[in-house]
This record gives C-alpha cells, sequence and structure tokens, in this order.
C-alpha cells in the first residue's frame, strides 16, 4: 500500500489541505477493505491515519473535528490490541493537549499532559 501517510503530511506542508484529507480518506478506506490484515494492525493503523487527520484538521483551523478525531485515536490507542503502543498513546495525548490549547482549554489540555507523563512513566519503569 502507498504510504498516504508521507504523502498527505506532504500536502498539509504546502498548505493543501483538501489533498491531505483525501490522501488519509484513501488510506482510511484502503485499510478497512485490507482483509489481510491483522486485526492489531488495522487497528494500529486507523489510529495513525486518524491522528493525522486530527492533526491537518488542527492546522487548517477546524479544531472541532479534530477533537473528534483525537478522541477516537485514544480510544483506539486504549484497545488490549495495541498495549504496547505507549509511545504513540503518549505522542497523541499531547498532540490533543496542544489542540485544546488553542480552543482555550487549559485546564483540560493540563489533565490531558498529566495523563501523557502518567502512560510515559509506565514506559521508563519497564
Amino acid at each position: 500500500m502507498p504510504d498516504y501517510n508521507h504523502l498527505a503530511r506532504l500536502y498539509a506542508l504546502q498548505g493543501q489541505m483538501a489533498a491531505g484529507r483525501q490522501a488519509l480518506a484513501t488510506a482510511l478506506e484502503l485499510v478497512r477493505q485490507d482483509q489481510d490484515l491483522l486485526e492489531e494492525t488495522r487497528v494500529g493503523m486507523t489510529a495513525e491515519i486518524l491522528g493525522n487527520m486530527a492533526l491537518i484538521d488542527m492546522l487548517d483551523g477546524k479544531y472541532a473535528a479534530a477533537e473528534k478525531k483525537y478522541l477516537r485515536v485514544l480510544e483506539l490507542l486504549e484497545s488490549p490490541l495495541l498495549a504496547d503502543e505507549t509511545t504513540t498513546r503518549s505522542a497523541r495525548l499531547r498532540d490533543y493537549a496542544r489542540l485544546l490549547r488553542k480552543m482555550g482549554r487549559e485546564e483540560d489540555a493540563h489533565a490531558v499532559d498529566e495523563k501523557a507523563t502518567s502512560v510515559e512513566s509506565v514506559v521508563h519503569d519497564r
């Protein structure tokens, strides 16, 4: 499968947010259709793609859409299938906290940062 995540980032860097979203929508559809993927891989790839969609939404000022996607990503990353994805979970929590700050929700952002710190401490304790 082509790397639509990198293509979407390239589009975003060029300010072509709609093209970036389309590349990620294509990637998401390919993941959904691929019957050969293990469920763990499908969930992980879906979380990565949705995280990149959220980032593009945030960069494009579509904060409500970005928040909805980040919440879905965080839900996916809590799956037992992705128990070892603590680094990814922490990074997405930090991304979500940045979004909350952009939205003027400092208290919520602080709480999310604390959760990220907690996740990171589990990684260091291993």
